[in-house]
């Protein structure tokens, strides 16, 4: 069963209150996917931090007590010093880090 986009922009919204004031200068990026009758979760972290661990938890708790009933989801969770490159269609991306660009000569 595919989702509508009514039910993909709600869970937007789900988890971008879910992720209010957890969110580190150590995250790269947070993204939602829908899939096949689920949701995949993804947070890309700079460097591996115990604390930043901790906060995707506490998402991860807060994104279910957001429903009326817990929703069907997994966690992806990516630790890479460069910048990745966020997912494609059909995530939507709730939160990315500002990226710093060399002044132009």
């Amino acid at each position: 069963m595919g989702f509508s986009l009514e039910d993909i922009n709600g869970e937007v919204v789900h988890m971008v209150q879910a992720c209010r004031a957890l969110i580190s200068q150590n995250f790269l990026y947070v993204a939602i996917t829908p899939e096949e009758g689920s949701w995949l979760l993804t947070f890309a972290l700079e460097s591996e931090s115990a604390s930043d661990r901790e906060a995707i938890e506490d998402i991860e708790t807060n994104f279910e007590v957001l429903h009326d009933r817990a929703p069907e989801f997994r966690v992806e969770i990516k630790v890479a010093p460069r910048d990745p490159a966020p997912p494609g269609y059909p995530a939507r991306l709730i939160w990315v880090r500002k990226r710093e660009y060399p002044a132009e000569e």
